[in-house]
């Protein structure tokens, strides 16, 4: 299965807790959208908790909040990212504009994976879908940037395009459909 998402706003290379859930709940409107086309739609009873047997449930409880990732070790899906880094400054000046690229990927990352903490903050929604279970299940990432041809950009704001390639480590019953 291959999608891809898009993101337009602030990606600091420092991003705290909040700023990462301002991201996170960007993709979660739009991987809530993909949940409901082919192929998600054909294991979408792995986001509910009452479905037997429960050992390909999909949802992680952090706080008051359950994440449904996309990638999970339980369904034996992996993802290999390709992302397109639009921002403002010329060719190579990742460092003096917005931040060493090295941190704002590591940031946008924390962003699309389930929370570490158990009390996320920012996070306020009861049920949220997110990328990744956890980032060791990437198993490629290519970072390409480029400038963002909009005058009057703040210098953390950038345009992403993540192009997602999910794979299977182990073909299953529970993965057949998306892989």
């Amino acid at each position: 299965m291959r999608f891809r998402m898009t993101y337009r706003g602030p990606l600091a290379s420092n991003g705290n807790a909040e700023k990462k859930a301002a991201i996170r709940s960007a993709f979660d409107v739009q991987l809530a959208e993909l949940w409901k086309q082919e192929p998600l739609c054909q294991i979408s009873k792995y986001l509910d908790p009452t479905y037997q047997p429960n050992d390909c449930y999909l949802g992680v409880r952090r706080g008051s909040t359950t994440y449904y990732p996309v990638i999970s070790s339980k369904i034996f899906t992996l993802v290999e990212l390709d992302v397109l880094m639009l921002r403002p400054g010329d060719p190579g000046a990742v460092v003096r504009h917005g931040g060493d690229i090295d941190n704002r990927i590591k940031t946008l990352l924390d962003a699309l994976t389930v929370p570490t903490s158990d009390h996320p903050r920012g996070d306020a929604r009861d049920r949220m879908f997110c990328l990744l279970e956890d980032d060791k299940l990437i198993t490629r990432l290519s970072v390409e940037t480029d400038r963002l041809l909009e005058p009057d950009a703040h210098q953390n704001h950038v345009v992403l395009v993540i192009h997602a390639n999910v794979t299977a480590s182990s073909g299953r019953m529970c993965n057949i459909a998306i892989t």
